[in-house]
């Protein structure tokens, strides 16, 4: 399957005040696959520590900054930033 996409293209919705724009979705023999295009409100906090049991999840912070939190450790991050978040690590973005 092949998808192809433009700016601004997408199954698109919010949450609170942030915006979120799925840009592709597979599942191949049970591996799972998703892109999407999240943009955080200024100021307001993402979701609250948690842990992904069957995903992966990976990050590339393209503008601005973000606080994470791995584990214990907190960091800020900035524009260029990437975190991939494996399988039962508990999680904060």
């Amino acid at each position: 399957m092949t998808t192809i996409l433009g700016p601004g293209e997408g199954d698109r919705f919010g949450i609170g005040a942030d915006r979120v724009t799925v840009k592709g979705v597979a599942d191949l023999d049970g591996v799972g696959f998703a892109l999407i295009d999240y943009s955080a409100a200024p100021g307001v906090p993402g979701p609250p520590l948690h842990v992904h049991d069957a995903i992966d999840e990976a990050w590339y912070l393209l503008e601005g900054e973000l606080d994470i939190q791995v584990g214990d450790q907190r960091r800020r991050v900035s524009a260029g930033s990437f975190l991939l978040g494996v399988i039962s690590l508990l999680l904060r973005c």
